[in-house]
């Protein structure tokens, strides 16, 4: 589709690491198409992590030197590109945004009702883990440390809210 569509666009941005990123790099000399790829997930799409994926890892490290900009979520991804051998000037760090308005924490009265409303008691301190609940984001690991929680701070209640591993991954 790239390829047939090569003059329609300037730029193509590409979300992870598709396999058409990979093919539109292969044939970058012929197209006149800037191309920025935004990693988004550290150890899953950033050139590291796609140097060690299957026998052409190599390959596709190599291909990615060919983009115009890398876009990091956070530093430690911006570092890894530069180890990898993407060039400083190629690789720049967006933090993702929260929209502060949206998302601010609670007054004493909405955590009360909110509370009240999921049948939480009133004093308890809360934890909470939101994302979905697989593997690579540790719930095993908080729910191994879960009774030493406890056992110093016997107040404590832990909450997940998200959905389980079999239909979503993030």
């Amino acid at each position: 589709g790239i390829w047939l569509h090569r003059n329609e666009y300037s730029c193509v941005i590409f979300n992870g690491a598709p396999d058409s990123m990979f093919a539109a790099l292969f044939v970058k000399s012929f197209m006149p198409l800037r191309i920025a790829y935004r990693m988004t997930m550290l150890g899953e799409d950033d050139p590291p992590a796609i140097r060690k994926i299957g026998r052409l890892g190599w390959l596709r490290a190599l291909l990615l030197r060919r983009i115009d900009v890398a876009i990091c979520t956070n530093p430690a991804m911006a570092e890894g590109s530069r180890d990898a051998g993407l060039d400083a000037n190629q690789v720049v760090t967006i933090a993702q945004g929260t929209d502060v308005e949206a998302f601010s924490p609670a007054t004493a009265e909405q955590r009360r009702a909110i509370r009240e409303r999921e049948c939480w008691p009133q004093n308890a301190k809360i934890v909470l883990f939101c994302g979905a609940i697989v593997f690579r984001k540790g719930v095993d690991l908080l729910m191994k440390a879960w009774p030493q929680v406890v056992e110093r701070h016997p107040n404590t209640m832990l909450v997940l809210v998200g959905p389980d591993g079999d239909n979503h991954d993030d």
